[in-house]
């Protein structure tokens, strides 16, 4: 007997925006809520309040799952936003996007556009030359 199982791995970060985490569950919205309010997690989720969704990933074998999970925490931050715009170009909190009875992105939703960190970068620094 087949049984479908679901793993996620996630990108999430905090606002206004300058922290990435990467994680893996098999409970997408549930963990989301979890990191939302402070319920479990690593120290570094609770210590710097990541509970955007910007970016994730399904998968049916826990195995790929872990797999895919290590590759994105090795790279540089810029690759990771490059990796979330391939999906997410306006860095849309996705979380409010998804169905909590099966995980999977609804059709519509609320927008909450998140500024990418570089992005940021950027105008702050025009703004510093322009008063300055």
């Amino acid at each position: 007997m087949s049984r479908d199982h679901d793993y996620f791995v996630y990108i999430v970060t905090n606002y206004p925006n300058t922290v990435l985490y990467i994680g893996m569950t098999n409970d997408l919205t549930g963990r989301l809520w979890e990191h939302a309010h402070g319920e479990s997690g690593s120290k570094f989720t609770r210590k710097y309040h990541v509970s955007y969704l910007l970016y994730y990933e399904h998968f049916r074998e826990v195995r790929d799952a872990i797999a895919r999970e290590k590759q994105p925490k090795g790279w540089t931050r810029a690759k990771k936003e490059a990796l979330i715009r391939t999906t997410n170009p306006t860095y849309q909190d996705l979380g409010p996007l998804l169905d909590p009875d099966d995980g999977c992105r609804r059709p519509e939703g609320p927008s909450t556009a998140l500024v990418p960190r570089s992005a940021q970068d950027d105008r702050e620094k025009e703004a510093a030359k322009a008063l300055g």
